[in-house]
């Protein structure tokens, strides 16, 4: 989200990421906010995201689709070679 300043200290807060309508862009970033605890992150500290993430999540077509894979989902804090993977130079390392 990017907040746009409107005057007299208010901000602008799109519903959505890119916008007041649900779109791609709110379903390629929703797996990254979607199990904040694997990645030691407390959406409490973003209640921006935290709002999103609720809004989203509510979803009928996002809770089918997450749903789907639930019996598959990785559970507790992410390994320090899953962490790597995601976000350090492995990623970028010819396979």
């Amino acid at each position: 989200m990017i907040p746009v300043n409107i005057g007299a200290g208010e901000q602008f807060r799109p519903e959505f990421l890119a916008g007041p309508e649900y779109s791609i862009a709110d379903i390629a970033t929703f797996p990254w906010i979607r199990n904040p605890d694997r990645r030691g992150i407390d959406l409490a500290d973003y209640p921006a995201v935290r709002r999103r993430h609720d809004v989203i999540a509510a979803r009928p077509a996002v809770q089918r689709g997450v749903a789907v894979l639930a019996d598959r989902q990785r559970r507790g804090q992410m390994s320090a070679a899953e962490r790597e993977n995601l976000f350090g130079t492995t990623q970028f390392a010819a396979r």
